[in-house]
C-alpha cells in the first residue's frame, strides 16, 4: 500500500468545538473524499478507538465500556478492527489524505502516543498534529462541569485546576514541532470558531461542508450542574473500582436535566480564579516560554472577564429552592412519561433513554424501575425538592395515572 500525502490529528481538546468538528466531517465524508480526497474514516463521527488500539488496558476505557465489554481480549479486537478498517478505507479510495479526530487521545500514555505515532508514520510520511486550547480558568470549570455529566463529581466541590495546559505539555513532549497549537476563546468577541478555522486548516471549504443545525454537546447550566452533582452521591455511573457502568434510566435523567436547563451560566469567582492559577502555576510558565502568543490571549481572556457572578465551586447548597423548583418539575414530569410509555411498551425516544442500549422488553422493565428509584430516591429526596415541587409532581402523577 502506498502512503498517501499527509495525516492531520485533531486532538481535541474536550469542550473547544470538538464534538461539532467530528460530527461535521463524518456526516459529510463521502462529500470529502469525492471532493477533496480526503478520507475522514471508520463508522463513528470519534475516532477514540484508536487510542484503544494502542492502550495497554483498553478495557478500563469508558468507550470500550460502553460497549458491554469488561475483558482486555475482547477490547484489544475493537481496536484492532479500528486499524483494519481504516486501512480497508484506505485501500478501497485511495485518498491523498486523511483526518483523525479525538479528544480522547489526551488521556493516552506516552509509549501509547509514541506507537499511535509510529502506526500513522507508516501511513505518511506527513502526519500533522492539532490541538485548540481553553485558558485554565473556564478549561477547568467546564471540565470539571463535565466529570459532574459522567458521574466522576459527587456532591459539593470547589473549582480547581483541570490540567488542561499540561495536555499541551505532554503532547509537545512527544510530537514536537509537529504540534499546532491554537487558543481557543469561548466568549466575548474574540470567541473563537474552531470548527471553522480547522476546516481552514486542512483546505476544505465550508461551503461544501453541510453543518449540523444543533449544537452539539451543549454545555450545562449552573443549577444543572449542581443537581446532578447531588444526584451522583446517590447514583453513580462510576462503580466503586472506577469502572463505567452503561444506564440508560441515568443517561434520561440527565438528558431530562440538560433538556430543562434554566439558562444560569457562571465564570469562576476571585476565589476560584486563584485557586486554579495556583494550580495551574508550572504549566502557565511552561506556556509562557513556549508560547508566549497564546499566553497572552490567555491574560486578556482573563482581564476582560466579569468577576461579579463568579462562582467558587459546585454544590448544592448554592442553588436556591425557587431556582430549581421549576426545573425539577419539567424534568419529573418528562421521566414520569418516559417510565409510561416503558409500561406500555411503547418504544420512547432515544433521545429520552441514552443511545445504543438494549430495547428488549426486559430491559425496558429495567429501565422502569430505575427510573422510578431516581426520581424517588434521587430528585424528590434532593435538600432544594421543595413540598411545593413534591406537591406539583403528585398531583401530575395522579392526572396522568402513573403508578410510582
Amino acid at each position: 500500500m502506498e502512503k498517501i500525502d499527509n495525516i492531520v490529528v485533531h486532538l481535541g481538546h474536550a469542550k473547544t468545538g470538538t464534538t461539532t468538528i467530528q460530527n461535521n466531517l463524518f456526516k459529510n465524508k463521502e462529500t470529502i473524499i469525492s471532493k477533496y480526497k480526503c478520507l475522514y474514516p471508520g463508522d463513528e463521527p470519534n475516532h477514540y478507538h484508536l487510542q484503544t488500539a494502542f492502550s495497554t488496558t483498553p478495557a478500563d476505557l469508558v468507550q470500550v465500556q460502553r460497549r458491554g465489554v469488561s475483558n482486555h481480549v475482547d477490547a484489544a479486537a475493537i481496536g484492532r478492527d479500528f486499524l483494519e478498517g481504516f486501512l480497508d478505507e484506505i485501500r478501497e479510495y485511495s485518498p491523498q489524505r486523511a483526518i483523525i479526530s479525538s479528544e480522547y487521545f489526551a488521556s493516552m500514555k506516552h509509549e501509547e502516543l509514541i506507537k499511535m505515532d509510529e502506526f500513522l508514520s507508516s501511513i505518511s510520511d506527513n502526519v500533522r498534529y492539532v490541538l485548540y486550547l481553553r485558558d485554565p480558568w473556564s478549561g477547568s470549570t467546564s471540565s470539571i462541569q463535565q466529570e459532574v455529566m459522567t458521574g466522576r463529581v459527587k456532591g459539593s466541590t470547589n473549582f480547581y485546576y483541570a490540567g488542561n495546559i499540561g495536555v499541551a505539555r505532554h503532547f509537545h513532549e512527544i510530537f514536537d514541532e509537529r504540534l499546532e497549537i491554537y487558543p481557543y476563546v469561548s466568549s466575548g468577541a474574540e470567541r473563537t470558531d474552531s470548527y471553522s478555522h480547522f476546516l481552514r486548516l486542512v483546505d476544505i471549504d465550508q461551503a461544501d461542508v453541510i453543518s449540523s443545525s444543533t449544537k452539539d454537546n451543549m454545555a450545562v447550566d449552573y443549577i444543572t450542574a449542581c443537581i446532578l452533582s447531588e444526584l451522583n452521591l446517590i447514583d453513580s455511573p462510576i462503580s466503586e473500582n472506577g469502572a463505567y457502568e452503561v444506564g440508560p434510566a441515568r443517561d434520561a435523567v440527565r438528558s431530562a436535566l440538560i433538556g430543562a436547563s434554566s439558562g444560569k451560566r457562571y465564570f469562576p469567582s476571585n476565589r476560584a480564579i486563584n485557586a486554579i492559577s495556583a494550580g495551574a502555576a508550572a504549566d502557565l510558565d511552561w506556556l509562557s516560554s513556549c508560547r508566549p502568543d497564546i499566553h497572552r490571549v490567555f491574560l486578556d481572556v482573563l482581564e476582560n472577564a466579569d468577576h461579579s457572578e463568579g462562582i467558587t465551586g459546585i454544590g448544592i447548597e448554592e442553588v436556591s429552592s425557587a431556582e430549581a423548583t421549576h426545573q425539577l418539575y419539567v424534568v419529573c414530569k418528562q421521566l414520569a412519561e418516559t417510565v409510561a410509555w416503558v409500561r406500555r411498551k411503547q418504544p420512547p425516544q432515544s433521545k429520552d433513554v441514552g443511545q445504543g442500549h438494549s430495547s428488549s422488553e426486559s430491559a425496558w422493565r429495567g429501565i422502569s424501575i430505575r427510573l422510578s428509584y431516581l426520581l424517588h430516591q434521587g430528585l424528590g429526596q434532593l435538600p432544594i425538592a421543595t413540598d411545593q415541587f413534591r406537591r406539583r409532581f403528585a398531583r401530575a402523577a395522579e392526572r396522568r395515572r402513573m403508578d410510582f
